[in-house]
């Protein structure tokens, strides 16, 4: 029952902080179901939840579509990341996981603290999204999220809150998507949870 109570505040509390930025949801809830559920479970969980709230943005946004082409390597070598990381998941102690987890995203909240301001130019951003789509693509593959490295990434770019909001959309969809991930089993792990209660 603790699982349960703990499940629905991490989607109220995570939703309303995507309702309100736009991004979040799996950067709020896996920590919280990360507390009572293993880490694969959890982010078997976040899966479709991850998807259809991303669908409904990227629908919405949609004119913002032109934005992706430039980060096209990010996406690609994400992708490559995604997988990586998902092999890493099935067999890294589930300890390690969490351990990986809360310091990426300690040093993410550290990076948005101190350097509020960080910046970089379409032309750097270019040059350097292979690079961050990997180190991205293993994260969200090992951990459920890429957030920490992904949002940043957008973010430095200061594009408009539509923009930013269609970019992050848009890679959370094509991580969360990927064949290899854990949450492809997202219906035999859910099935499991609910018969072992």
């Amino acid at each position: 029952m603790l699982e349960v109570a703990v499940a629905i505040f991490a989607f109220l509390f995570a939703g309303t902080i995507k309702g309100l930025s736009g991004f979040g949801l799996p950067l709020v809830a896996l920590p919280i179901l990360a507390m009572v559920l293993d880490l694969p479970t959890s982010i078997a969980i976040l899966a479709l939840p991850t998807v259809l709230t991303n669908v409904w943005q990227i629908i919405e946004f949609r004119e913002r579509a032109g934005e992706v082409r430039p980060l096209l390597t990010f996406f690609v070598v994400g992708g490559v990341g995604v997988m990586l990381g998902s092999l890493f998941l099935v067999s890294a102690p589930e300890s390690l996981l969490k351990t990986a987890l809360g310091v990426v995203i300690f040093a993410y909240l550290a990076l948005r603290i101190s350097r509020p301001s960080f910046h970089l130019t379409r032309q750097i951003a270019k040059q350097l999204a292979p690079f961050v789509g990997l180190a991205a693509g293993v994260l969200h593959g090992l951990a459920g999220l890429s957030a920490p490295i992904s949002v940043t990434f957008v973010h430095a770019m200061r594009r408009e809150r539509e923009t930013m909001v269609f970019l992050i959309s848009a890679i959370f969809l094509a991580f969360t998507s990927q064949p290899w991930r854990p949450s492809a089993g997202l219906g035999s792990r859910i099935w499991r949870l609910v018969l072992q209660r």
